[in-house]
């Protein structure tokens, strides 16, 4: 019997809704990442779900509080949906596509403890240090028209 003594260990699964924020640079895509609040990693804006609000709706306000700007989402559906652990706490992240309209004004002069950068796909992921983060680069890449290259391709 190899269970007696142990504790049960619990995981606990929490749900984020992530939002990865696009715009059209001539003839390429670039990509909006900010920075954690307390690791400083690069990563695209995510907000914890809340049963009451649609994680559309969701994904719009990540990308207004965290990355202060302001769009519509390219599709209803979400992009991906992926998994991750961190210790005993599991988390569910939905992302959404979202093509970036303008910034939310007075967001730049908030005092805030993240930082924002737009980089082309190919900065993007030798920023990110999460393989599934990563992955959405290339699925959104791909949803938006672009080839991941700063050069050329992206239909505008």
């Amino acid at each position: 019997m190899g269970y007696v003594g142990m504790q049960e260990k619990r995981t606990t699964v929490q749900q984020y809704v992530c939002v990865v924020p696009y715009r059209a640079i001539q003839t390429s895509l670039e990509l909006c990442l900010v920075t954690g609040e307390q690791d400083h990693h690069w990563e695209f804006p995510k907000i914890l779900a809340r049963e009451d609000v649609l994680h559309r709706e969701l994904a719009l306000e990540a990308a207004q509080l965290i990355a202060g700007v302001v769009g519509e989402l390219h599709m209803e559906e979400p992009l991906h949906e992926f998994h991750f652990s961190r210790g005993v706490e599991s988390r569910l992240v939905v992302a959404y596509l979202m093509r970036v309209r303008g910034d939310v004004d007075g967001w730049e002069s908030l005092p805030k403890k993240r930082r924002r950068r737009w980089c082309f796909p190919e900065e993007a992921r030798v920023r990110i240090r999460r393989k599934p983060l990563r992955h959405l680069i290339d699925l959104a890449t791909r949803q938006a028209g672009g080839n991941g290259n700063s050069g050329g391709g992206w239909p505008g």
